[in-house]
């Protein structure tokens, strides 16, 4: 049996291969670096922050807007009434002025046995007109330039009709004549100017901005419910108490002056629609009937009934009851147009001292009581239809303080809900 043979140490590392050149040496890593870089911080806690700055600006942007719409819904009904109101006053000035020539040429009449002071009445009756223009400008002072123009123009014309008292006939005739130029020619269409500027403000919408807040609701509520839809991949939590308030919250604000709009929207049209319409409507009667009576006065001055001045006066009356609006108002109109027909009877006849007598002296159913019969049931209507808008617009102007109130609190707690509901999963990424 063949011994082993003995392997030195100089046969071993003759036999280990030899080491290839120019082999770099593997570097050794420095002490306390890691092995592996640290992944990026995660960058959802910023975009937390984000939304939460976001959302609670969302709430307070929508309560601004809701205040603001509801301060400017104040303002509306406070300026409503005064339309109907202002137009009501013009209407009254219009009656005394008319109704001022038709008491000069009344005054102007010489009838046997008669002795009525028409004339005074008639300077009565434009003073009474002067005061309105100045309660008309303290009201609007948005009319203030137009009826200080107006005022000029009364002021010259109850200075003619001053002129026309006590002369004889024909010079009274010819002093009224220029009187009713004035009248005719200045003050009736700057009146009329005045109501049309009124009726075109009455008209106007004040809905135009009816959509902003639902607009701005449903954005709001969108883009709550999106953060909650990105809270709830970065969380895997759904229920998010605090959104749910704030969107609550977006809810109301909108709910509440959109509530706040459209009632404001109701009482304006009472006041602007349909209460203005009928002070329209009362206006036409009222002065239709004051031409009338004013043509019956100046044929019994001129003694002068033409087959025209007849239709003019019937067309006059037929105009009123159309316009007229009451039981009452047309009560009074009918009987006038009994008594208008028994005066224009006598005048056709050429029957003047008769027709003057049965003018001024009808006792309780001559034109000048059933006329002025008519004219205090239309004034009184003319009262109620202002106090209808007024009270219209209060009873809804009465409500905006605690709606406004609601809004700013929705908006408030609803801002603190967002950025409450978004730190809660803030925390989960301290």
């Amino acid at each position: 049996m063949t011994a082993p043979t003995p392997v030195t140490t100089a046969a071993f590392a003759a036999a280990m291969p030899a080491p290839a050149p120019n082999l770099p040496t593997p570097a050794a890593a420095p002490a306390g670096q890691p092995e592996f870089s640290p992944p990026p911080p995660s960058r959802t806690p910023q975009l937390l922050r984000r939304l939460q700055v976001i959302a609670a600006l969302v709430l307070l942007v929508l309560g601004g807007v809701g205040t603001l719409l509801i301060t400017q819904l104040r303002a509306d009904l406070d300026s409503a009434p005064l339309v109907a109101a202002q137009s009501a006053r013009l209407g009254e000035v219009q009656t005394r002025l008319l109704g001022a020539a038709t008491l000069a040429a009344e005054g102007a009449l010489t009838v046997p046995g008669v002795t009525a002071n028409q004339a005074a009445e008639a300077g009565t009756r434009v003073g009474e007109a002067a005061g309105l223009l100045v309660e008309a400008a303290t009201a609007r002072p948005q009319d203030a330039k137009a009826l200080a123009a107006l005022s000029v123009e009364v002021n010259a014309y109850g200075a003619a009709l001053r002129a026309a008292d006590g002369r004889d006939t024909a010079t009274a005739q010819s002093l009224l004549g220029k009187a009713s130029r004035v009248l005719d020619e200045h003050i009736l269409p700057d009146l009329d100017a005045m109501q049309k500027a009124l009726a075109d403000e009455a008209s106007a919408s004040s809905t135009g901005l009816m959509f902003i807040m639902p607009v701005l609701g449903l954005a709001g509520a969108a883009f709550l419910i999106w953060v909650g839809w990105v809270l709830a991949q970065r969380s895997r939590r759904v229920l998010n108490l605090g959104l749910i308030g704030a969107l609550v919250g977006v809810l109301v604000i909108s709910w509440v002056t959109l509530a706040a709009q459209q009632g404001t929207a109701v009482a304006v049209g009472q006041s602007r629609g349909t209460q203005f319409t009928r002070v329209t409507g009362l206006n036409t009667a009222s002065s239709q009937v004051d031409t009338a009576r004013r043509l019956q006065a100046e044929a019994l001055l001129a003694r002068s009934w033409s087959d025209a001045r007849a239709k003019s006066v019937t067309t006059a009356i037929d105009a009123a009851e159309k316009a007229a609006d009451t039981a009452a108002a047309k009560s009074d109109l009918s009987d006038y147009r009994k008594e208008a027909a028994a005066l224009a009877a006598l005048m056709a006849k050429a029957e003047w001292t008769d027709a003057g007598k049965r003018a001024l002296t009808g006792g309780n159913s001559g034109v000048i009581v059933t006329s002025a019969a008519f004219q205090q049931t239309i004034s009184a209507e003319r009262s109620q239809a202002t106090t209808a808008a007024a009270d219209a617009a209060e009873e809804v102007r009465s409500g905006l303080p605690w709606q406004l109130a609601a809004v700013i609190l929705a908006a408030l707690v609803g801002a603190g809900l967002a950025v409450a509901g978004v730190a809660q999963r803030l925390v989960e990424y301290r």
